[in-house]
């Protein structure tokens, strides 16, 4: 978001920013949107606002699911030219998934 003043935090804003998350959109591509707040307004939000932490908390869940299905499709559609980029994507997809929700999409060690 270019810089001035941060949003201001309302009930609104803090939905359309968590569903974003959930459909699998990046916060850092969200920020860049006018009106939409920065990554460090979104930090200071969880710390201030426990309704938003918890409902991030829920979005950044949704959003692993949905990173995790993106992997999917990206290993169905790959074809023999392009089997490298859709791996890339799918690596990509699959370590943001893990680091989201470990528990249920970390590698499982013994």
């Amino acid at each position: 978001m270019a810089a001035g003043r941060p949003p201001v935090f309302t009930a609104e804003l803090m939905f359309e920013y968590c569903e974003r998350l959930s459909t699998g959109e990046l916060g850092v591509d969200i920020a860049k949107e006018p009106g939409m707040p920065s990554t460090s307004t979104v930090f200071r939000w969880k710390e201030e606002h426990p309704e938003f932490r918890a409902t991030y908390a829920r979005a950044r869940l949704m959003q692993a699911q949905a990173c995790a299905e993106r992997a999917v499709v990206s290993g169905r559609a790959a074809t023999a030219d392009d089997a490298h980029a859709a791996r890339v994507k799918m690596d990509a997809d699959k370590w943001l998934a893990a680091r989201l929700a470990p528990t249920n999409y970390a590698e499982r060690t013994q």
